[in-house]
């Protein structure tokens, strides 16, 4: 089951059924206190669903599957009308990542990336027909459209701004700024609300400088107001982790570097031809990959989902004043109610099999709602309009809730980890008692300072007192030798195994790339010749250890 709202007049929420079953779509409509069924879609294999942006159209995306007869095409795109369910047309998309259309925001047209790279336009009012094309991938935030076209054949790659007044008639639609872009892969277009900027995020598959394994990634601003069509490159720390523009549209927040990660705040100032954006404020470092605006941009939220611990902060733009630090344990995301006061967090099953749920915190910190549910695949607040609630000077008191954050972060603190058993004792009576009972033995002084173990000791010379008898020698101060517990041997072999798979997995890494056509470095060609001699290495280690 996953869900999302479309925005808009019509308000509606989609509901489906997961993909391994034939999946129904639901339509509701909402109407204050009452929510009714708008229409019901009978669809099968449907992977991705999404909305037009007055909700009057829903597109859905399934896998591409070979014909079996040639001649005929799997179009697997379809876009339907929501009030009655109507099919406009249908289209063939093989590729997931740049599934969606494009729509222009009063939805008088859509583009879509088709299989050639051409960015075709659509009129949806009836049966779709092409009016236009442009080379390469883009996006449309209103009357603008971007267009990403990646290096080849030794032509650097280069982003195209597009006026798209007459996008769709014959003379169709027109260039007016082009920039070059070095050592880009893919791109990421991130508008702000009136398309006067834009943030263009550049990824690399390899860093050249071998800083990182991930590639790295770029941020540079440009703006879109003539006749100062500026580009700025930002000096930011590698990796970016995420990045929120203001609903102002005048300034933005970057999440970069190794964590704790640096979070910084910059303005724009579109009519600036050079520099157009500075900074202006930087918060204390913390272990955040995600950062959010609210609805009306008064507050800012900073968080730590996927392999970091859940923790998010609240602060207040207005005096960068950090109003409560909360931690959701295992939450996948975090969601701004469009109040401007709430968060919704969610742990879905993708990311969890267990502990599946929603909780709403108050920005103040308090829990003021929660709901557990078996298997959660989404979540969304019901679209509304912020500006039914506007943001006073004072931000809203701190309510009554089910229990005080701040209890539930005393309450969630991970225990800390307990004693290391060998995994040949693991799980056997007594294991962790004889373990520790041995290292604790093995603290102690079993010989002379500096002796190794297993090493001759000579034996310890006894004192008499004056005029008193020899004392005989005896077994305790015969010659002895120290053993070495097997034990710290098992343990020492297991760090071994567990280098050497971590390089076998990382030669593994490498075959992919080669497999996809990336280039690779002359560093990780001698890894792949390595190989043969770590499995070696591996199957010698485990005879030793008896598997």
């Amino acid at each position: 089951m996953s869900s999302s709202f479309g925005q808009g007049r019509h308000n509606c929420l989609i509901a489906t059924q997961p993909p391994k079953h034939s999946r129904t779509e639901h339509f509701w409509r909402s109407k204050q206190a009452a929510d009714n069924i708008v229409n019901t879609l009978d669809l099968k294999g449907v992977i991705e669903a999404d909305f037009s942006p007055l909700g009057t159209y829903i597109a859905t995306w399934n896998r591409w599957v070979k014909p079996a007869d040639e001649k005929e095409q799997c179009r697997n795109l379809s876009i339907y009308r929501v009030s009655d369910g109507q099919l406009i047309t249908r289209f063939t998309q093989k590729t997931q990542n740049s599934w969606k259309p494009q729509w222009a925001p009063n939805e008088s047209f859509f583009a879509r990336l088709s299989s050639d790279s051409d960015v075709l336009f659509y009129n949806p009012t009836g049966q779709a027909n092409v009016s236009g094309t442009l080379p390469s991938a883009g996006k449309i935030p209103g009357d603008k459209l971007t267009v990403f076209s990646k290096e080849k054949n030794g032509v650097p790659g280069n982003i195209k701004l597009y006026d798209l007044e007459k996008a769709l008639t014959e003379s169709g639609a027109v260039c007016v700024a082009t920039r070059s872009l070095f050592n880009a892969d893919s791109v990421d277009f991130l508008w702000n609300a009136d398309g006067t900027a834009i943030l263009v995020h550049t990824h690399t598959d390899v860093d050249k400088s071998n800083q990182s394994y991930y590639g790295k990634s770029t941020l540079q601003l440009m703006t879109t107001t003539a006749p100062h069509y500026a580009t700025q490159i930002l000096d930011l720390a590698n990796p970016i982790h995420s990045i929120s523009w203001s609903p102002n549209s005048k300034e933005y927040i970057v999440l970069h570097g190794p964590m704790p990660s640096k979070c910084t705040l910059f303005t724009v100032a579109s009519g600036h031809p050079t520099t157009p954006s500075q900074a202006i404020y930087e918060f204390p470092p913390a272990a955040r990959n995600t950062v959010y605006y609210s609805p009306h941009g008064r507050l800012i939220l900073t968080a730590g989902f996927g392999n970091l611990a859940g923790d998010f902060s609240i602060w207040d733009r207005a005096d960068f004043k950090e109003l409560c630090t909360v931690r959701a344990a295992n939450a996948s995301s975090a969601q701004w109610s469009p109040d401007g006061r709430h968060i919704l967090t969610s742990t879905l099953y993708k990311r969890l099999k267990v502990d599946n749920g929603v909780r709403v915190f108050h920005h103040s910190g308090v829990l003021v709602a929660t709901m557990d549910v078996k298997e959660l695949y989404g979540s969304a607040w019901r679209f509304d309009d912020c500006g039914k609630w506007p943001m006073k000077r004072g931000l809203s008191a701190k309510p009554e809730g089910i229990q005080d954050a701040e209890a539930i972060k005393k309450a969630t603190v991970q225990p800390t980890a307990g004693k290391y058993v060998p995994p040949a004792l693991r799980g056997k009576v007594g294991a962790t008692t004889t373990i520790n009972k041995t290292r604790e033995e093995q603290l102690k002084p079993q010989g002379p300072i500096g002796v190794i173990a297993g090493a001759y000791v000579a034996p310890r010379a006894v004192s008499t007192p004056v005029g008193a008898a020899p004392v005989q020698s005896n077994e305790e101060n015969c010659a002895c030798f120290i053993p070495v517990d097997a034990d710290l041997k098992a343990m020492e072999i297991e760090k071994k195994v567990k280098a050497v798979q971590k390089k076998l997995k990382a030669i593994a890494d490498i075959k992919k790339k080669k497999a996809d056509g990336v280039q690779l470095e002359l560093t990780q060609i001698q890894k792949m010749e390595g190989e043969a001699a770590l499995l070696k290495e591996l199957a010698d280690l485990n005879l030793q250890l008896g598997n």
